[in-house]
């Protein structure tokens, strides 16, 4: 005998049951919640590491910090750039001066910390082997605001006049085939520069992929070499006095890097990206590139954090919410069990048991 086959046979038992799925159950339920609290809970873990990990790698923003010390009186850092050729030495020279006489004119002068270059492309030369390089040409005291990570020698001997030559990583690893090269001399350009310090390369991912694989060597400046940037340590006598100090030096607008990163003006940040075209700025130095990577990651990061915590609270509220609903019914069916007090029918019940009592 051959089997019919209805359609009631061939529909899964979902569609049997009248097209509705089977309610989760409660243990299902709470799986599900837990699972969402934990990735929650990981995702806010995740966004607070990373913003903690890219305020602590950018440690060019701090310069002021340093300079400062113990010294009651506050400093803050600030940084003029100009394209290529629009700025020699000479008349960077006249900007410090400029810097330090308003400063002398003061009621509490202090001392203060001023550092300007530029870059060439260029080529180096050790023995038979040349490289292409970023020739940067600063002035003494910028690794005294520019503290970079040393694979092996000291920037302690950098000073104007001298034939001494800081390389990063990738310039020895092109010119000397490994990352260690101090002692060796190398020719730029027709003269001769003695390696002093090699630079170690950046780990972190934002100054990863602001420095790039370029390689670096720099070099003491010189009068006719180009500058692109300028750098000032001033006394924030008050706010934005540093800023207003260097900008009418200068004659141009600066930026403040002291206190970059707070979370005001990482918004108004965020706001001139998103709100206003992109206008041609000067070519930028990497640290300073590093630094607006840095500022527009935090962004991203602080909105996923505040998103994430906001939603925690939601989700915890609801929950309690939940919970004082569940508490107050079983409040109100423990009552419904508990045996009612008999009141003004006590007496008429005992008047009954009496008289039972005496018919007995």
């Amino acid at each position: 005998m051959k089997k019919r086959f209805t359609a009631r046979a061939l529909c899964p038992p979902d569609e049997e049951a009248g097209g509705r799925k089977p309610a989760p159950t409660a243990a299902g339920r709470r799986a599900r919640r837990l699972l969402i609290g934990i990735l929650l809970l990981l995702i806010l873990l995740w966004s607070g590491w990373s913003i903690h990990s890219i305020l602590e790698n950018q440690w060019m923003q701090r310069s002021a910090e340093l300079w400062r010390g113990s010294a009651s009186q506050r400093y803050c850092q600030v940084s003029a750039f100009w394209n290529s050729g629009e700025l020699d030495a000479e008349q960077a020279g006249r900007i410090v001066l400029e810097l330090e006489q308003r400063l002398q004119e003061e009621t509490d002068p202090v001392p203060i910390a001023a550092v300007y270059g530029g870059m060439q492309a260029g080529q180096a030369a050790y023995g038979r082997r040349t490289a292409e390089a970023e020739i940067w040409y600063v002035t003494e005291d910028f690794f005294r605001l520019h503290s970079f990570a040393l694979t092996e020698g000291g920037t302690g001997t950098f000073q104007a006049g001298s034939q001494t030559a800081v390389l990063n990583e990738q310039a020895a690893w092109r010119l000397f085939g490994s990352a260690h090269g101090c002692g060796e001399s190398i020719v730029i350009r027709g003269q001769g520069y003695r390696v002093t310090a090699v630079l170690q390369e950046p780990k972190d991912s934002v100054n990863r992929a602001a420095y790039g694989s370029a390689a670096r060597i720099y070099l003491p400046m010189t009068e006719s070499a180009p500058v692109t940037f300028l750098e000032a340590v001033l006394p924030e006598y008050y706010s934005g006095y540093a800023a207003a100090a260097l900008s009418s030096a200068a004659g141009t607008s600066v930026k403040t890097n002291t206190g970059r990163f707070r979370l005001s003006l990482l918004w108004k940040q965020a706001k001139a990206f998103f709100s206003s075209p992109p206008e041609s700025q000067p070519q930028l130095p990497p640290w300073e590139l590093a630094a607006k990577l840095a500022g527009r990651r935090l962004c991203v990061l602080w909105s996923i954090l505040f998103v994430d915590a906001g939603v925690c609270l939601l989700l915890t509220g609801k929950t309690a919410y939940r919970l004082a609903i569940r508490y107050c019914a079983s409040r109100k069916a423990a009552e419904k069990k508990r045996p009612r007090r008999l009141g003004r029918r006590r007496g008429a019940d005992t008047y009954a048991l009496l008289a039972l009592d005496q018919n007995s």
